[in-house]
């Protein structure tokens, strides 16, 4: 444990020693990567390649306009309620913004809430004088140190790299002859490659599109699909509860856009349109792709991919196994100047029947839902809803709302109800916390600004299940209570505490012809408490020091299980042009039920959330150096060294030894 210690104090020396090269404030440090680690701190999975994180890091990449955006849009920020979209949208109708800093003068907007927002937001230049087309280019390569058995006895017949291109172009805004409405053209590809992985593109997405000034849009390739509270539409699965405690009333209407994501299952592939109606929009598409599935000796899919990783010769039977044909409409519709109605419906199509196990209900080859949400805005209070009706007569019932009875204080919650049987195909249920078998819930939060430099928020949720038809394990009242306060001590000093209460109450009934013949209940609970210390002496020196515990009371007969963790994490700029991160956390924990994950910094565009469990170290450095204006070459080597321990993982994963380093390299691009 000294030497570790040793290793902390190293670390803050060598920052402590960077500062006084940080003062220049020729470039203030990043922000917007830690404002959307804490936004996604509460995820307890890997984000690697997930659809819903890569939208947000491409969301810190463009920015949203605040002269420009819709209410739908501006929600998309972390920290922008409907109540404050609203609130947005009123205060510039009165008068537009001329500068970031003017949305401290909207209602709602405390100086903490600025600080976590306005990373993602920007003012667009005017149009005149812009280049008439713009390239964006990135390329990461990543790879593994330590081989892996599946690379050893030939299971994985690719390298163990990873290998990623994106490129994006868009022409600026053009006028078309005969006083037609001007236009814009936007496209890009995206290539993947992962670890095992044979081919260097394995996972291709394309798109082209083409929009007008009057709102029309034309885009053929890969695309998305929002709508309502996502119940017949979802971009993504679902990133589950986070520190945003009134994003789960944020409306998720915005139809349909390009796909620019590594996740290979989330897509749409064919012809999307936008027309303009005289109070709102239409949109139709249409899909047929091939799908990644298990497809068993009888012809018939008992399982959906996941993962999109195709290694080993089981996985590459299920790449592109089946087919899919989808056709969907949205129609949205503004009945008055605050209340909006959208209709959805989707139908699918697949190329082999689908088994009870993949999807819930009888053998079919057809999945279709229909959907009607509504939303209600105003300054002070806002509210959404949607109503959708599966093919099989399952119906589910989605509500959530967010009020400021008075300035710096807000309120918010919602409720849910599935019937049972159940199952949206490709949306998301309530905030991507619920699954099969889920029969509804309680949501309630709230968050106050006592202070421009102070907050406190936090929520509590409730959730009830089915139990199977034969019997079987249930959840009879799942309940999640997460807390959170933060406060200013002078400019430089950020405190932070929050605490997170899950309980797991279970049910395991038998049920025969005769009637219930056993009964049981066990409790399952976990408690995690965290303290974080930020200090900001400069304006490119950033220390940030973090204690999390973890309890767990398991099993049956109970069982108690515990966790620590300790981190020191630095961010820092040499010169003007290099930015360097580091963080070295000490982890002791009882097994995996009581593991922590703690987001990480990346390269530009990625996340990593690594769970740590055992006992062990997990160190990083991450270096971001401008070669020229346009021109950005990033590096992170991370490394995992376990006590205690002779190998790592299992299966075709396990590595033969206590440690595991991954080495990033990533040029971005931009002409």
């Amino acid at each position: 444990m000294g030497r570790r210690l040793l290793h902390v104090g190293i670390l803050l020396l060598v920052g402590w020693t960077a500062q006084s090269q940080s003062r220049s404030p020729v470039d203030s440090l990043d922000r917007s990567t830690i404002v959307l680690e804490d936004y996604l701190d509460l995820s307890s999975v890997d984000l690697e390649g997930q659809a819903d994180v890569e939208a947000l890091a491409e969301l810190l990449e463009e920015g949203v306009d605040i002269n420009t955006a819709g209410f739908t849009e501006l929600q998309c920020v972390p920290g922008i309620d409907p109540t404050i979209a609203q609130e947005i949208l009123d205060t510039r109708r009165r008068h537009p913004f001329r500068s970031l800093v003017e949305l401290r003068r909207v209602n709602g907007i405390s100086e903490d809430l600025y600080d976590r927002i306005s990373p993602f937001l920007r003012l667009n230049p005017s149009r005149q004088g812009a280049a008439p087309a713009e390239f964006r280019w990135r390329a990461r390569t990543s790879g593994e140190m330590e081989r892996r058995t599946g690379y050893l006895d030939g299971s994985y017949p690719g390298s163990n790299v990873r290998i990623y291109n994106r490129l994006d172009a868009r022409s600026s805004w053009f006028e078309l002859p005969g006083g037609a409405p001007s236009g814009r053209v936007t496209g890009g590809v995206l290539t993947e490659k992962d670890p095992g992985e044979l081919r260097f593109a394995d996972f291709i997405t394309a798109y082209v599109m083409i929009e007008t000034s009057n709102a029309w849009r034309v885009l053929v390739g890969d695309f998305a699909m929002d709508a309502g509270q996502g119940l017949t539409f979802a971009r993504g699965h679902g990133l589950g509860f986070t520190a945003d405690v009134l994003g789960v009333a944020r409306d998720r209407g915005g139809g349909f856009t390009p796909y620019r994501s590594s996740d290979e299952n989330a897509l749409y592939r064919g012809v999307a349109v936008t027309a303009p109606l005289a109070v709102g929009r239409a949109e139709v598409f249409y899909s047929n792709r091939r799908l990644n599935a298990r497809v068993d000796s009888l012809g018939m899919i008992t399982s959906f991919d996941a993962q999109g990783l195709f290694r080993t010769a089981s996985e590459l039977k299920r790449k592109g196994a089946s087919r899919e044909e989808t056709t969907g409409f949205r129609i949205a519709s503004a009945l008055m100047e605050r209340l909006s109605i959208g209709v959805n419906g989707v139908r699918t199509t697949f190329g082999d029947p689908v088994a009870p196990a993949a999807l819930t209900g009888a053998v079919r080859s057809v999945a279709q839902s229909g959907s009607v949400d509504l939303r209600y805005s105003s300054e002070v209070w806002s509210s959404g809803g949607e109503v959708s009706v599966t093919g099989e007569g399952r119906s589910a019932v989605v509500a959530t709302a967010v009020c400021r009875p008075v300035d710096r204080f807000s309120l918010g919650g919602g409720i849910r109800w599935y019937d049972r049987g159940f199952e949206t195909y490709r949306g998301a249920l309530f905030s991507g916390a619920d699954g099969k078998g889920t029969a509804g819930g309680v949501y309630v939060s709230a968050a106050v600004s006592p202070a421009d430099d102070a907050t406190l928020q936090g929520y509590y949720d409730i959730s009830y299940g089915y139990p199977d038809a034969g019997g079987g394990t249930f959840s009879t009242a799942r309940r999640d209570w997460f807390t959170q306060g933060r406060i200013g001590i002078g400019k430089d000093v950020q405190l932070e505490a929050r605490t997170r209460l899950r309980t797991n109450p279970e049910q395991v009934i038998l049920i025969t012809p005769g009637g219930l013949v056993e009964w049981s209940e066990k409790t399952e609970r976990k408690w995690d408490v965290r303290f974080t210390v930020d200090v900001r002496p400069a304006s490119r020196f950033l220390s940030r020091t973090r204690l999390e515990a973890s309890t767990a009371r398991l099993g049956t007969p109970a069982r108690s299980e515990h966790g620590l963790l300790i981190s020191e994490e630095l961010q820092f700029g040499i010169w003007s042009a290099v930015d360097v991160s580091t963080r070295f956390a000490l982890f002791d924990t009882d097994s995996y039920e009581t593991r922590m994950y703690q987001m990480e910094r990346d390269v530009q565009g990625s996340f990593s959330n690594p769970p740590l469990y055992g006992k062990g170290v997990r160190w990083y450095v991450l270096a971001r150096f401008r070669v020229l204006v346009n021109v950005r070459l990033s590096a992170k080597y991370a490394l995992l060294s376990k006590e205690e321990v002779t190998s790592l993982y299992s299966g075709e994963d396990l590595i033969d030894g206590r440690q595991d380093g991954t080495l990033t390299l990533q040029l971005d691009c931009r002409l």
